[in-house]
């Protein structure tokens, strides 16, 4: 990969974006929202991680998850990762007519820490190998092609 992104450095720019062009073609193909699915185990995951998407350039391929506008990055991050501060949090509300102090834990619906992701980044990594031979075997092709005048 590495020899492949050397490679595209050195070329013309029409062949750079021919790659890109190729790239974005097919990597959404690769990359579909059945591999999300697979990796989803509650509905507040299949909520906050519908419609993850992957974009393509001719120097990096790029992972837009929990982007949505209605969902906060802050809570897509905490049920992709966990989180550890399941702390109190302290307000009023009115019962009764009366005003009353209330401690709960807010975040108790959130899972555990978990470092390696729990739904994007295992499905990312069983895809990543496809991607990257993709990628390769696309700047290859694409020089070639520009080489031989095509």
């Amino acid at each position: 990969m590495t020899a492949a992104a050397t490679a595209l450095k050195a070329v013309d720019r029409t062949v750079k974006n021919q790659t890109a062009r190729n790239l974005r073609d097919v990597v959404p193909r690769i990359w579909t929202q059945d591999t999300i699915t697979g990796q989803t185990r509650t509905r507040l995951d299949r909520a906050v991680f519908r419609g993850v998407r992957i974009g393509a350039t001719s120097t990096r391929i790029t992972l837009q998850a929990g982007t949505s506008p209605m969902i906060p990055a802050d809570i897509s991050s905490a049920v992709e990762f966990g989180d550890p501060n399941k702390t109190f949090e302290t307000y009023t509300e009115r019962r009764r007519g009366q005003s009353v102090r209330v401690r709960r834990r807010t975040q108790n619906q959130l899972p555990g820490p978990i470092r390696k992701g729990r739904v994007v980044h295992p499905a990312f990594r069983s895809v990543m190998p496809r991607i990257v031979a993709l990628y390769v075997q696309t700047v290859v092709r694409t020089i070639h092609e520009a080489w031989e005048g095509k």
